[in-house]
């Protein structure tokens, strides 16, 4: 009994003297999405990938120096390009051409983040993963024709193939998204980042039978602000 009222006391002031680094900060991210989809369909087509951007902001908690979450809230464009070879663009007309599907959203992520500080603390690197919600806030689907006019956008973002239309009408996506990256520290309780991340679709973002995923890599930079750190 005599031995576990000495360890109690050592126990506590040794959890009491770690130093736990926590943190709350805000911030400002910017850069380039290239995203496709995979789908039945559209999988007999060549595909390359379609650039777009995304600017968001975040919140992040650093509950000690070794994990965090952080929050963001962003606007994005997901889609792809593709060949349309021997498309349909009249009763008794076919061309040949590519076509552009472009969506916006507004993606709200929530990820965990897995840190390893280095030079005091100074700088860091980490891992970062979790769900990605995205609400679409609209569509555009062009045909680029190869040797004729530009067509469209389509109405309510028809997908053409020469087998006939996709409705794309799903109005949110699901996704996974995982990648690395780094921060370093500068004046003024800020800190600059640079992230490399990949979605995975969850769900498909197509009727008609179709089964159709986005897939993004998103190379992002940032800058955030220490609102509140403790010891």
């Amino acid at each position: 009994m005599k031995g576990v009222r000495t360890i109690v006391p050592l126990l506590a002031a040794s959890l009491s003297a770690a130093p736990l680094s926590a943190q709350v900060a805000v911030g400002f991210t910017a850069g380039q999405t290239s995203s496709t989809v995979s789908a039945g369909r559209l999988g007999i087509f060549e595909q390359a990938a379609l650039s777009g951007h995304t600017v968001g902001l975040t919140a992040a908690l650093d509950i000690n120096r070794h994990f965090g979450v952080t929050v963001g809230l962003a606007h994005t464009r997901k889609g792809t390009r593709y060949a349309l070879p021997g498309w349909v663009v009249g009763p008794s007309y076919w061309s040949d051409g590519t076509l552009n599907y472009e969506r916006d959203y507004i993606e709200i992520s929530v990820l965990a983040r897995a840190m390893l500080p280095l030079w005091e603390g100074r700088a860091s690197l980490y891992a970062l993963a979790g769900p990605a919600l995205d609400v679409s806030g609209g569509c555009d689907v062009v045909f680029h024709e190869i040797m004729g006019p530009t067509l469209g956008p389509f109405p309510r973002c028809l997908l053409p193939d020469y087998r006939g239309a996709i409705h794309l009408a799903e109005q949110y996506d699901l996704g996974a998204m995982g990648g690395i990256g780094g921060s370093v520290a500068i004046p003024w309780r800020m800190r600059l980042s640079a992230e490399i991340l990949y979605t995975i679709g969850l769900k498909s973002d197509g009727m008609n039978g179709e089964d159709v995923r986005n897939r993004t890599r998103t190379i992002q930079f940032g800058v955030s602000y220490a609102l509140w750190q403790g010891p």
